[in-house]
Parts: C-alpha cells; sequence; structure tokens
C-alpha cells in the first residue's frame, strides 16, 4: 500500500507540474501574442514614417530645386542687366571718342 500511496503522491506531483507548465505554455503563448501584435504596429508606423520621411525629402527636393531655378534666372536678369550696361557704356565711350575726333578735327582745320 505505500507503493501505491506513493505513486498516487507522485502522479498527483506530476499533475500539478503537468498544471503549471500548462499555465506557463498558456502565458507564453499570451506574451507571445501580445509581442507579434507589438511588433506589427511597430513596423506599420514604420512604414508610415519611411512614406512621411520620403514625403518630406520630395519636398525639399522640389522646393531646393524651385530655388535653384529662381536663383539660376535672378543671375540670368542680372547678367543681361550687367551685358545691356556695358553695351550702352561701349555706346557712351565711341559717342564721347567720336565727339574728340570731331573737336581735333575742328581744332586742326582752325589752325
Amino acid at each position: 500500500m505505500s507503493d501505491s500511496g506513493s505513486l498516487e503522491q507522485e502522479n498527483a506531483h506530476l499533475k500539478e507540474q503537468l498544471h503549471n507548465y500548462i499555465q506557463e505554455n498558456i502565458q507564453l503563448k499570451k506574451f507571445l501574442e501580445k509581442e507579434r501584435n507589438i511588433n506589427r504596429c511597430l513596423n506599420k508606423q514604420a512604414i508610415e514614417l519611411a512614406y512621411v520621411y520620403k514625403k518630406k525629402l520630395q519636398n525639399d527636393k522640389a522646393r531646393l530645386q524651385l530655388n535653384y531655378q529662381s536663383r539660376i534666372n535672378e543671375n540670368n536678369m542680372y547678367l543681361k542687366q550687367c551685358c545691356e550696361n556695358l553695351q550702352k557704356s561701349e555706346k557712351e565711350k565711341n559717342k564721347m571718342k567720336d565727339a574728340q575726333l570731331k573737336a581735333m578735327r575742328i581744332f586742326l582745320s582752325n589752325r
């Protein structure tokens, strides 16, 4: 009978261990499911952030290209104005030379 009693005790102990393992397994499954859900959310957030960042980069690129083109246009206008001023200056210089030559001719012819 003592063998039977110790076997029953061992059986009860094993049943308790099995119950504890089952409970632990259930807790681990719940934990893993929560972890999967968190990872899904994090992946979704990472994708959304990457999309937002990509949009921001595209907007920054477009803005920079617009600024760059605007500066090129401003510089071209400035260069055009400089060329026009230079041409005017050359014309005035030529007029002054012509006037000086005429004055010299008049001066020489009056001698």
